[in-house]
């Protein structure tokens, strides 16, 4: 099947069940001109081709006004595991297909027609009923959205939700995603899969990222394929182990005006690769704390010495 085939199908899709109206084209409307995008699964690694809109192109408190959507951190998403272990529930994960487009939007905007949909572009444009993707107020549509079924905000963490009929279930809620832990999981699967396409993903095994595994003495949480690919990034694949992230006795200190030339002659970006092991040290990597807290006081004039100690990081994730 050709992208532009399935695109094709997809409009029509969009069309028949009402995400936009077909209008007049007139020529005092604000059109903005649709675009595709390409999102990869990160459980089948297959990539989907979405019709979208340039949102780019949006002007803020005449084609929106609020944004922001707060996203599902880990810090929850372990909690609510953590809560799981301690009661004996269930989790899984449940997928909701195009969920942005099941959004309704409190501002008009209207689109060109794409490409593919037969439609006279010069006599017609469309006039969205629903959030697509790229559009600025999309993320906070769908949070809104969600309140409007029935989910009950969580006090503590704005996107933990839970419901509590027949029996009580949290939801963690990051985009599309939706991990759900409770007692009796199918009766809520067949309660929200009459308000929203879904897809049972069976038991939670990677989010944000982070693989969870279930063992005999609790939960397992790791990040192997993300290190092996840093691993790979940096040539250090095949690198020897160490058993510390930071050099024994050995002290950071400001780079001199040599280790500075060193390392700008490598032509990495030190910030981006700082990222990484930050990223690592929050979610899955607390014992990398000391040596992220130790090289992140060189950021701004890193030298080859700190380059080598953030290799030295690299080869703890090699070993561990």
């Amino acid at each position: 099947m050709t992208i532009q085939y399935y695109l094709e199908g997809q409009l029509i899709h969009l069309t028949t069940h009402g995400y936009w109206t077909i209008l007049k084209f007139k020529t005092d409307l604000p059109l903005f001109s649709p675009s595709r995008y390409c999102l990869i699964s990160s459980h089948t690694k297959r990539s989907s081709h979405n019709v979208g809109l340039q949102g780019f192109r949006q002007t803020l408190e005449v084609d929106f006004n609020k944004t922001y959507a707060p996203p599902g951190i880990l810090n929850s998403l372990r909690a609510l595991i953590t809560h799981a272990c301690l009661n004996k529930l269930d989790f899984r994960q449940v997928y909701i297909k195009s969920a942005f487009l099941n959004a309704p939007l409190n501002k008009t905007v209207y689109l060109n027609i794409p490409q593919g949909l037969v439609i006279d572009c010069r006599q017609y444009c469309l006039c969205l009923n629903k959030a697509i993707y790229c559009l600025k107020q999309a993320p906070l549509a769908w949070y809104t959205c969600l309140q409007n079924a029935g989910f009950v905000t969580c006090k503590l963490d704005p996107f933990v939700f839970h419901r509590n009929n027949p029996e009580k279930v949290w939801i963690y809620v990051h985009v599309h995603n939706i991990a759900i832990f409770g007692k009796n999981l199918h009766i809520f699967k067949k309660e929200i899969a009459n308000e929203f396409e879904i897809k049972d993903m069976g038991p939670t095994d990677l989010l944000l990222g982070v693989k969870i595994s279930k063992l005999e003495e609790g939960i397992g949480m790791d990040q192997q394929n993300f290190v092996e690919s840093l691993l790979e990034l940096y040539w250090m694949q095949d690198c020897k182990p160490v058993s510390t992230p930071l050099v024994p006795n050995e002290h950071l200190g400001p780079a001199t005006e040599e280790e500075r030339i060193a390392f700008e002659s490598l032509q990495i970006h030190f910030r981006s690769a700082f990222r990484t092991i930050n990223y690592l040290s929050t979610a899955t990597w607390p014992d990398l704390s000391l040596a992220v807290s130790s090289l992140s006081q060189y950021l701004e004039n890193p030298g080859i010495q700190h380059w080598r100690a953030f290799l030295h990081v690299l080869k703890y994730l090699c070993g561990t």
